[in-house]
């Protein structure tokens, strides 16, 4: 069937090159279209409790994009006027940042960061909450002295906005995440920073959009290291085949698949993130794999048939099979990375699914069309000695036919033992401070080392509070929150009206047909004057469960410092009590918690308690600002966090985690260990069952499992020797390996069979098989990998990383498919090979 097959696709060669020319420029013409950028979401587990929590509480409490800028001096301390004055000219700047939201921009120049204060007046107490540095700055070294005094009387700032050496203070800005634009806000930054700084003062800038900005600007230098790549490869082609066919045809089948995959997306209207680049060079290998496969066996059978069209008649169908089932194979694995609940992951699967179908196209059909055209290879006369390869060749068929072979099955099993050690080793997350991005030495890591030591702060993990929905609510308990403060003669709903008994604050005048407390409100009955909202966050039971929860996180040392409206209360009361420590409290009785609360939201202006509750006091955060985001800190905040809130049920309100980019982080670390397992267990299942039914044995499926296995799982095994986590960015890497490199082994085995076919000899089979397919398996993974080695000098540690680790595997599935399975074949003579040999080549 192959036969006929080829000879119809060669016999109607023309219109066969026709149509694919057509279909690639179709496909081709969206790619310039397809949008470069990092969808921050698209990160993430689109179904996890967290993501949710993020996803409708992010324009309330904030997004993901927060960056932090620390001002700090050499000699002396912050509090001095030069000094005062650069935080405050970069606080204005980032405040005019595109996309910043300046809402969740704080420092000690910002306006919503206030110190509390309470005067007595004859008219009564009178709650102050004023700027401690804006809109001026100290004119003189006594304001200044007044301006320590009020940082260091507030744990909202001593610590958190001010260093505790007083060397460093710090400006948070948040960004709107629908209009991040990393690039602009890095060049702002990178400008602001050498403007400020001078012999005495260092500037310290990190946060996900800057380190985003970072990596857009070094881009340059990732195109020359791609060219660098793409021109060890032709160079390494060019070595090998010493001849035009042989370098242009792989490039351009490379070229040709590409533009159908990412054609395909453009069509799709996906974007293609930029974190995800080394994932084109993973399938574009597997591209060339294919195709020098097909040239090196079009080269062997040219010799034979001396024929250009019958080469290539020859070729597709010797290597259809194999191809075939190799292609379908790698592309379900590919698919199957869908079932992993993270919308990149899933954009990736359908593009790289798609991309590796394409090979049947673009290698398979393209392939042998194209070279049916093209000037046949001239003779060479054979030289007087076998070329250094095919003796290697050689060398290798004869050590996995002989006893080598039982030594290729030890030094699996051992190589397997000591991989299983390193393996356990695997840290899922984070494993380092700051970014695994960048290197540990980078400007943006130090920097957020320093951060960290300084304010213990550089990344956020919000709990939402979020209020349960309340029966109505009865007349005594409207008195109790609505009626007269006894104490201080005043209003709980409205402190400035006076009052001597509830019934002059709650209710309707029938008189008037208005309500008492708001005279603007027409009314018939006294329910009608008052909200049915229970306020359940003005529970002194959930206001003290908020700040038993501050405590409790504050204990952890991955923990540097909290926050919630809870925190400010005990300030606020004991300032009505002449800043008595003793009343440094959250009271217990609901009307007072009430007052105390409307106290802090009369004196507030619009956007000052934004971070911390909302204006109906159904929704609140309790925020935790980490130390770093490594794996093993977020497990032990969240792991505390749960089992804080277990212990601790609330009846009005319900804790929520987990909002911020801590909470997506801890999010996906939760879901990848298992969505990876699930996936690899499919591909590993889809592998099996294709194998086993395109060579009609379970043998051969358990067989072709064993390498690609042992490649997968050193690849884990080299992530744990080498500190490598398995987070949201290596994850696209890994994921598509499992799918992939099944062919190495298919083309090897099924030429095993062809001349077990021809020639009924075992050992003469598996010696052909490993001095012709296994020749291209071992040039394949050559080129790939001398064309890695220049990511070793990339700015980033990841591409570096994910260099070494397809390195790695490319090298061990080649082994697997030259040298294991050979040698496994030879020992346990498969019937699927050796079962029934015949006299003509298929």
């Amino acid at each position: 069937m192959q036969t006929r097959i080829a000879r119809f696709i060669i016999g109607n060669r023309w219109p066969v090159l026709v149509l694919i020319l057509v279909g690639t420029g179709i496909l081709a013409f969206k790619v310039p279209q397809v949008a470069v950028k990092s969808e921050t979401i698209d990160l993430f587990p689109s179904d996890h409790p967290y993501v949710e929590t993020f996803v409708k509480y992010q324009e309330v409490f904030g997004g993901a994009n927060t960056a932090l800028i620390a001002v700090e001096v050499k000699d002396g301390d912050i509090f001095n006027l030069d000094a005062l004055a650069k935080v405050q000219r970069i606080t204005k700047a980032v405040e005019m940042l595109p996309g910043v939201n300046n809402y969740q921009v704080l420092s000690i120049a910002q306006r919503k960061v206030k110190n509390i204060t309470v005067e007595f007046t004859q008219e009564g107490p009178l709650f102050k909450a004023d700027p401690i540095m804006w809109p001026d700055l100290p004119k003189n070294e006594e304001e200044v002295e007044k301006l320590r005094e009020v940082v260091y009387s507030s744990p909202r700032i001593f610590g958190t906005l001010v260093s505790l050496d007083s060397k460093a203070a710090l400006v948070v800005a948040g960004f709107l995440d629908n209009e991040l634009d990393p690039p602009a806000i890095y060049g702002k930054m990178k400008e602001l920073s050498q403007a400020e700084e001078d012999d005495n003062t260092r500037i310290y800038v990190i946060g996900r959009p800057v380190m985003l900005g970072h990596i857009a600007e070094q881009y340059p230098q990732l195109v020359k290291l791609f060219l660098l790549t793409l021109g060890a490869i032709f160079l390494t082609l060019l070595l090998y085949f010493r001849d035009i066919r042989g370098v242009g045809i792989p490039i351009l089948t490379a070229l040709l698949s590409a533009s159908w995959g990412l054609g395909f997306i453009g069509w799709l209207g996906y974007n293609f993130d930029p974190l995800v680049i080394v994932v084109p060079f993973i399938i574009s290998a597997r591209a060339l794999s294919h195709s020098v496969q097909l040239i090196e066996r079009y080269f062997e059978e040219f010799r034979d048939k001396k024929d250009r069209k019958e080469a290539a008649v020859a070729t597709f169908a010797g290597l259809f099979s194999p191809g075939i089932v190799s292609i379908v194979t790698d592309a379900l694995g590919v698919f199957l990375v869908i079932l992993t609940p993270i919308p990149l992951m899933q954009k990736l699967a359908v593009m790289g699914g798609f991309w590796v179908l394409s090979f049947v196209v673009s290698d398979l059909v393209f392939n042998p069309v194209l070279l049916s055209f093209v000037p046949p290879p001239k003779e060479k006369p054979a030289p007087a000695r076998p070329p250094l390869l095919d003796r290697f060749l050689g060398s290798v068929a004869g050590f996995c036919v002989g006893r080598g072979r039982w030594t290729v099955v030890a030094v699996t099993l051992v190589v397997g033992a000591v991989g299983f050690y390193f393996a356990s080793r695997l840290v899922i997350g984070d494993v380092n401070p700051g970014t695994p991005m960048l290197w540990p030495d980078s400007k943006y890591n130090l920097d957020t080392e320093h951060i960290a030591q300084k304010f213990g702060n550089t990344e956020i993990l919000n709990v939402i509070v979020q209020g349960k929905e309340c029966p109505e609510p009865s007349r005594e308990e409207l008195l109790q929150a609505h009626g007269c403060n006894e104490e201080l003669s005043t209003c709980y709903d409205d402190p400035g009206m006076s009052c001597s008994q509830d019934e002059e604050c709650f209710g309707c005048n029938t008189a008037t047909g208005k309500c008492k407390s708001d005279v603007g409100r027409a009314c018939a009955k006294d329910i009608e004057c008052i909200s049915r909202e229970c306020n359940p966050l003005k529970s002194p039971k959930v206001l003290q469960t908020m700040e038993a929860l501050q405590r409790e996180m504050e204990t952890l040392p991955e923990v540097g410092s909290t926050s919630s409206v809870a925190g400010l209360l005990p300030s606020v009361i004991s300032a009505m009590h002449a800043s008595d420590p003793k009343w440094e409290l959250i009271p217990h009785d609901r009307r007072d918690a009430g007052f105390f609360l409307g106290m802090i939201f009369s004196s507030s202006e619009p956007g000052d308690l934004s971070r911390y509750i909302t204006q109906d006091a159904q929704r609140a955060t309790v925020t935790m600002y980490l130390r770093d985001h490594k794996g093993e800190t977020l497990r032990t905040v969240v792991d505390r966090t749960k089992a804080f809130i277990a212990a601790n049920p609330l009846d009005e309100a319900e804790f929520l985690l987990a909002s911020g980019y801590g909470g997506l982080l801890a999010a996906v670390n939760e879901v990848i260990a298992w969505s990876e397992i699930r996936v690899t267990a499919l591909a590993f299942l889809a592998v099996f069952l294709f194998c086993a039914l395109a060579y009609k044995s379970i043998v051969a499926g358990i067989l072709f499992l064993v390498p690609l296995f042992l490649s997968n799982y050193l690849t884990y095994a080299m992530m744990g020797a080498l500190g490598i986590g398995l987070d949201v960015n290596a994850l696209p890497v890994v994921s598509l390996g499992v799918g992939l490199g099944v062919d190495y082994g298919l083309y090897v085995v099924s030429r095993i069979q062809e001349e077990y076919a021809i020639r009924p000899d075992l050992d003469h089979a598996v010696r052909r098989a490993i001095a012709t397919a296994g020749k291209a398996v071992l040039f394949t993974a050559a080129t790939m990998v001398s064309g890695i080695v220049f990511w070793a000098w990339s700015f980033l540690k990841f591409q570096a990383d994910m260099g070494i680790l397809l390195a790695v595997w490319m090298c061990i599935s080649m082994l697997g498919g030259l040298i294991l399975l050979p040698a496994l074949i030879s020992l346990v003579r498969p019937r699927f090979v050796v079962g029934k040999p015949q006299t003509t080549k298929a």
